[in-house]
């Protein structure tokens, strides 16, 4: 009672004297320990952004210490000590007054935390306080760590626990848990269940309930007739085991995820293959997969150890699962392709964290959560996670599937390599007759010689008279000159030798077309069908259809960082519209800004990409057969292929790397030979000598790049016999060969991710991307578990694990409350 006066006594002095604030009464060590630890934490982690001494200060109002906090502010007192009720600060944080509701557009305080301030301002409003904090000690008030420690003993953040069964009086009601629950806040109301539905009801809201249909006809009538004990569980398993089920509940799932057929933007671009997602969900659901289960595969399903195989179909159904990282937006050729980035990588990170746990990370891109126990280095921990992978069309053929009649295709090539050089070996004998007196189709093939670039061009030339030594000494002087001229632009910059065995392992291949270690010169093609018998025979380098092109590959380099004005050249070839480009920041359409090439006709090329504009940004180089970009896919091509040499980074400006070098050149003017030709019969023995060493270090596997070229262009021009009836040797194993591949399946191609060079996120300062802090490591949420991931992959593969652990208590609760809703809430 005698405080009570006290404390009327100071408000009654203070009414009297406006303006003039007592000496704070002496505060006992419960005082300050309840306020230390109940009161200052919630005002500074609450309050202090709006309402602090040297920062914002709405509506008059400061709170960071003492005489602030009594003076009030623009509406008045803020509180009244000894009168809860009667405080200003009360109603608003119990968002009783109408128009102030605290914390600013944030959730309502815990109901423990209101009570604390009742409790406190009942107390007296007992304050150390004397003046205002410094930066340094709003600092510590505000520290993260503190408020992420009172944000952990929320409910939703503790083990899930099973309560005492409530008492009811209605005990015949129901007996099952849950009813009692419902019936005991029903009682505490005053309110009875409402009466039982009749069975015609029943079965229709079951129906519809469950499989999103109304009952048929007969479905009613068995339910009628069914008087059993459980002719109710009955039904219940009859629907849940009607296909119906899983199209019902598959909808409800792909909401969450925001299933997507398109990415939407100008073009609104298909998702190739986004349907087969949704048929793993109805499959799965209706197989009764377990809930983990599906999480993981959501996550990381085409990186687990034991994936769920689908021997019926032919599927690896885990895999499918990743479907769902693919169904964003994507802009039209955005000129800042970072941004672009950031924001399909926030839309993954956002539908992720609410689908999965309920949470909206999304929100700590720039900052702390505002309500949550989620940081922003949760964030973009998650986001180096993502960052690490590309988008992709993978495959999710069963185990071993597209392997079939691989090792017979190899064997198989081995002997017709065998059988072919000895049938050459034999045709090689009258190259030099045919090009001395060419008749048919190699009459016409001299009469467009002329170019240059011609395989027969030298033997054009000493048709034509004069002197032809002198002639062939300056052609052999040029081409090593541009030989020589070649090799020093090449290395004026970052190179990358595709044929060379460690460059080729630190790039990223996916798919059965490429192998474990580049080609060696001599790796040859052969035709799927027709008279021709070899498409091609390759210098060394990384190619994708040596066996077959209806295999499916994507070679792709690491992360490479512009700095400066740069030029890229890749030396390729291919056919069948496979593609190479360049890719920005991971941004998988194309567009103006973004070039791509599609390969076409089997020859080799140098290509030039300008890529003055994107100084400053990431990107990657990227081959790929037709079917398998993310989104410029071909759906419709079958057979496609790609080969690459080189790829060479130069500073803009800088001489070319594809000088007219003519490589093939190289066993006509090759060492060895001490006088030049002088006639068109000497150009003609050169041409033979040179074929026949080329077909016999083909044969014995020991070829140079130029011979491989030079043998390749001897086929494609007529020199030596290259049609099926002309090989009667070759012949039976070319057709066994034709008959296998035939058999190779198709890739069953769904959309998803790759991994790529593991990369942990900088923290990008108040979530702008041009202004980055220090890298985030990989790992889940720290209120969880804030160990980094140790792995040289993306991560998917901990998160996905770190998701369905028990003390991850969000994605269990997430699915109960959204079965609430849909059973109950409808």
């Amino acid at each position: 009672m005698k405080g009570l006066l006290t404390i009327s006594g100071l408000a009654l002095l203070e009414l009297l004297t406006p303006g003039v604030l007592p000496a704070a009464p002496k505060l006992s060590a419960e005082q300050i320990e309840f306020f230390e630890n109940r009161i200052r934490p919630i005002l500074a982690q609450e309050c202090y952004e709006c309402h602090r001494t040297g920062g914002k200060v709405k509506a008059g109002l400061i709170l960071d210490h003492r005489d602030a906090l009594l003076a009030g502010g623009d509406t008045g007192k803020t509180i009244i000590p000894g009168d809860p009720d009667g405080s200003l600060l009360i109603k608003t944080i119990r968002h009783e007054h109408e128009d102030l509701k605290m914390p600013k557009a944030g959730a309502k305080l815990d109901e423990n935390i209101i009570a604390d301030f009742e409790k406190w301002i009942a107390m007296g409003a007992p304050d150390p306080r004397d003046q205002a904090p410094t930066d340094e000690e709003v600092a510590a008030d505000t520290d993260w760590n503190a408020i992420r420690d009172r944000r952990e003993l929320w409910w939703s953040f503790q083990a899930v626990k099973k309560p005492a069964l409530p008492k009811v009086q209605n005990l015949e009601w129901s007996q099952h848990p849950v009813d009692q629950f419902i019936l005991s806040a029903l009682e505490s109301e005053g309110l009875k269940p409402a009466v039982k539905a009749d069975r015609r009801t029943l079965v229709r809201r079951a129906s519809l309930v469950l499989t999103g249909l109304p009952p048929t006809p007969q479905q009613v009538e068995v339910f009628l007739k069914d008087q059993s004990v459980d002719a109710f569980k009955q039904l219940v398993n009859r629907l849940i085991d009607s296909p119906q089920f899983g199209e019902r509940w598959a909808r409800h799932w792909m909401d969450w995820v925001r299933y997507a057929d398109s990415h939407g933007s100008e073009g609104d671009p298909a998702i190739p293959h986004a349907y087969r997602y949704r048929d793993y969900l109805i499959r799965a659901l209706n197989a009764d997969i377990p809930y983990d289960q599906l999480m993981r595969e959501h996550i990381a399903g085409d990186l687990l150890d034991k994936p769920r195989i689908n021997k019926e179909l032919g599927l690896n159904e885990s895999a499918i699962g990743t479907a769902h990282w693919r169904m964003v937006f994507h802009g039209f050729a955005p000129t800042d392709a970072l941004d672009e980035k950031v924001r399909f990588t926030d839309d993954q990170i956002n539908v992720f964290s609410k689908t999965f746990m309920g949470l909206t990370v999304s929100c700590a891109r720039c900052h702390n959560h505002k309500f949550d126990a989620i940081s922003q280095a949760d964030y973009y921990a998650l986001f180096g996670i993502l960052g690490s992978t590309r988008p992709a069309l993978i495959d999710v053929s069963a185990p071993g599937v597209l392997d079939k009649n691989k090792k017979a295709l190899a064997g198989l090539k081995k002997e017709l390599r065998a059988t072919l050089g000895e049938e050459w070996l034999k045709a090689v004998s009258h190259v030099a007759g045919k090009l001395r007196n060419p008749k048919g189709a190699m009459k016409k093939e001299m009469e467009s010689a002329k170019n240059p670039d011609h395989f027969l061009h030298q033997r054009w030339i000493a048709g034509k008279g004069g002197d032809y030594a002198k002639q062939w000494n300056n052609a052999n002087n040029s081409w090593k000159k541009s030989r020589a001229s070649l090799v020093r632009n090449l290395n004026k910059g970052e190179r990358w030798d595709l044929s060379d065995i460690k460059t080729y392992q630190e790039w990223f291949s996916y798919g059965e077309g490429l192998e474990e270690k580049p080609s060696p010169a001599g790796e040859f093609a052969l035709y799927a069908k027709g008279d021709s018998v070899v498409s091609g025979i390759f210098p060394a380098g990384s190619y994708s259809h040596l066996l077959s092109n209806k295999h499916r590959a994507v070679l792709a380099s690491k992360r490479i960082a512009l700095k400066g004005e740069k030029e890229l050249w890749l030396q390729m070839t291919g056919d069948g519209q496979a593609m190479a480009r360049y890719v920005v920041q991971n941004y998988p359409r194309s567009g103006t800004v973004f070039p791509v090439t599609r390969l076409k006709g089997g020859k080799w090329f140098w290509k030039k990409y300008d890529l003055t504009y994107w100084d400053g940004d990431d990107i990657h180089i990227e081959l790929s057969t037709a079917a398998d970009q993310a989104v410029l896919a071909n759906t419709s091509s079958e057979r496609s292929w790609f080969g690459i040499r080189n790829a060479v980074l130069l500073p803009k400006g800088s001489p070319p790397p594809n000088g007219n070098s003519r490589e093939w050149l190289a066993p006509l003017f090759g060492a060895g030979r001490k006088t030049p030709p002088k006639s068109v019969e000497d150009v003609a023995q050169v041409y033979q000598s040179a074929l026949k060493d080329c077909v016999s270090a083909w044969q014995q596997n020991r070829m140079s790049d130029a011979q491989a070229l030079f043998l390749d262009g001897a086929l494609k021009v007529g020199l030596l016999p290259n049609q099926v009836r002309a090989l009667p040797v070759t012949k039976p194993l070319l057709e066994n060969y034709r008959t296998l591949e035939a058999e190779v399946p198709l890739p069953i191609r769904v959309p998803g991710l790759f991994e790529a060079d593991n990369y942990n996120q900088p923290m990008m300062v108040r979530g702008d991307h041009k202004e980055l802090g220090d890298p985030v490591p990989r790992r889940f949420l720290e209120a969880i578990d804030d160990t980094p991931y140790e792995t040289k992959q993306s991560g998917r593969l901990e998160l996905a694990n770190d998701l369905v652990r028990p003390d991850n208590t969000f994605a269990a609760r997430v699915m109960v409350n959204r079965l609430w809703h849909y059973l109950y809430g409808q």
